[in-house]
């Protein structure tokens, strides 16, 4: 049997190199740099696939996430945990790792989160969506996303301003949630017959303040309070000091990343009523004013709902 040449055998290695090269599908990273330190947990990394593909997926922390492509882009938005997290990008025939480290500020001045709920509704609320009562547990998971995301985005544009990922730290509670309970032993009628001094009065009493510690009030709605002409209006906003409470039907909130990252694909017209779309921009927005985002901004979430993203 004769052997092959050198050259030639060379040039077949060299082929087949290049073919199994070339049906890789390729990928890259668009706002973070490989090894990049992050202030806050919760990362939307942009990346923009070669093929055309629905979506990849990703392993961390023993998780297995996929998101949706569009044209070519997608977001993935993880969760990290504090110091090196190595996300493992799953595509046909390859795989990309991708390294972002979370190191928290430890800034001494926190935003402490609190769900208000009357004592009636045992902190229950009325899911618009879905047409349904929600558990308790279930809005926290909510308000908690809502921060996160919030936390995220308001880091991008300090960024993109030119002052660095910059962004408000939340204050745990002691179990090592995000968001903290008040429980107002009253009715939605007496809460609003009492007005903002009332409520004002029941903030102070439970949350005293302090000088490193702001408040965000958010509170819920219950079915109750939402039905007939002397119910809680659809939208209500009070500020005193450095406390910000506003009300929003939080149906459409996600509860999980899985939610939140097919969400941000979902282009749903929004009608007549602002709260009917189950697009993420419109929840971020108006979570944004109980952390004190205006409609000033000139970029971002509280000016141009998901544009951000």
């Amino acid at each position: 049997m004769k052997h092959l040449p050198l050259t030639f055998c060379s040039l077949f290695f060299l082929i087949s190199v290049q073919f199994t090269l070339s049906a890789r599908a390729e990928i890259s990273f668009l706002n973070y740099r490989d090894g990049e330190t992050l202030p806050y947990p919760l990362a939307v990394v942009k990346g923009k696939c070669k093929d055309d593909l629905k979506e990849v997926s990703l392993d961390l922390n023993g998780e297995r996430l996929t998101f949706p492509v569009r044209e070519h882009r997608f977001n993935s938005i993880v969760m990290l945990k504090e110091g090196v997290n190595d996300l493992k990008y799953k595509l046909p025939g390859s795989d990309c790792t991708f390294r972002l480290i979370y190191e928290p500020s430890n800034n001494t001045r926190k935003l402490r989160i609190v769900y208000t709920y009357l004592k009636s509704s045992e902190g229950k609320y009325w899911d618009v969506a879905a047409r349904k009562t929600g558990t308790k547990e279930d809005i926290k998971k909510k308000i908690s996303l809502s921060a996160l995301m919030y936390q995220t985005s308001l880091a991008e544009l300090m960024k993109n301003a030119g002052y660095g990922r910059m962004t408000f730290e939340i204050m745990p509670t002691k179990d090592g949630g995000l968001v903290h309970e008040l429980e107002i032993d009253k009715t939605a009628q007496e809460m609003l017959r009492g007005g903002p001094s009332l409520r004002n009065a029941l903030f102070h009493a439970t949350y005293p303040y302090d000088d490193k510690i702001q408040d965000a009030y958010v509170s819920a709605y219950v079915r109750d309070a939402m039905d007939g002409g002397k119910s809680l209006p659809g939208q209500t906003a009070a500020t005193r000091n450095r406390i910000h409470l506003i009300t929003v039907k939080w149906g459409y909130n996600p509860s999980t990343l899985h939610e939140l990252n097919w969400a941000l694909v979902d282009d749903t017209f929004l009608g007549k009523d602002r709260l009917t779309s189950g697009t993420a921009g419109l929840w971020l927005h108006e979570a944004g004013h109980t952390f004190y985002g205006q409609h000033t901004l000139k970029e971002g979430i509280m000016n141009s709902g998901g544009g951000w993203l």
